[in-house]
């Protein structure tokens, strides 16, 4: 099968569109990763008492 030369046009206009948006996208989620093992990483070498955790729960919530 062969493509007219507007559908081939067409064609390398969505893929060129489409590999962009994929790579942007493959960076943005690089750069969420990195942000994540630098942030476990200072959680390791934070002393004990000094690690964040997770909020208490206020005691009307608890049951």
């Amino acid at each position: 099968m062969r493509l007219s030369p507007a559908a081939l046009s067409q064609t390398n206009t969505n893929y060129s569109q489409e590999k962009h948006r994929c790579e942007y996208l493959h960076s943005k989620l690089a750069h969420i990763k990195r942000l994540i093992a630098e942030y476990d990483q200072r959680q390791l070498q934070a002393p004990r008492g000094r690690r964040s955790r997770a909020p208490a729960r206020p005691a009307h919530l608890t049951g």
